[in-house]
């Protein structure tokens, strides 16, 4: 893991059982991770995270060996929205990492069909090991469409695809923005 001068690494350690991110105490040295700190999630504590409260621009997200709980970042969670920077890696070796999409934003779409708004991420890579996962809660655009194809537009039909090629259904989905190419 690397670390920046002057922030810390911070490791999942669910003291309170309460498993929110925004306890301090669920961290090691009694903090919430800050921007430019490394967040570290390994067998010191298995059990699962609900990100409520994150700060952006964190240094890396480690899901390392030994974990085998899920953190789910919850809609806005980041600074009140939607995206997530890493200055440098997401790697997820172990557990689950989810994203849930805020399905009650107009997003591209209108007060009457909302399509809800996914998380943007930026990281440097993405690393998703064997056995692990990274997912989104929302299968992509709502009635009726989104990116991609349309279909006939009536009330049963659900046009466009999200990233990953899901169409239509639940709002939500998300993207990745990397500074690399991804293979």
């Amino acid at each position: 893991l690397r670390l920046e001068a002057g922030a810390a690494i911070c490791t999942w350690d669910n003291e309170t059982a309460n498993g929110s991110w925004s306890d301090p105490l669920n961290w090691s040295g009694n903090a919430v991770p800050a921007a430019g700190d490394t967040v570290l999630f390994n067998a010191t504590s298995p059990s699962s995270c609900a990100a409520d409260v994150v700060s952006n621009t964190l240094a890396s997200l480690t899901l390392d060996s030994g974990y085998s709980g899920t953190v789910i970042f919850l809609p806005n969670a980041v600074e009140g929205g939607m995206n997530l920077t890493c200055t440098g890696d997401l790697t997820v070796n172990a557990g689950n990492l989810v994203f849930q999409c805020d399905t009650t934003a107009i997003g591209a779409g209108t007060p009457s069909v909302k399509y809800g708004v996914g998380y943007t991420i930026t990281v440097a890579n993405v690393s998703i090991a064997a056995g692990a996962s990274i997912n989104t809660d929302g299968l992509g655009f709502g009635n009726p469409g989104g990116a991609g194809p349309g279909g006939s537009g009536n009330d049963t039909s659900y046009g466009g695809a999200s990233y990953g090629g899901q169409a239509g259904g639940p709002e939500g989905g998300f993207t990745f923005a990397s500074r690399r190419p991804i293979y």
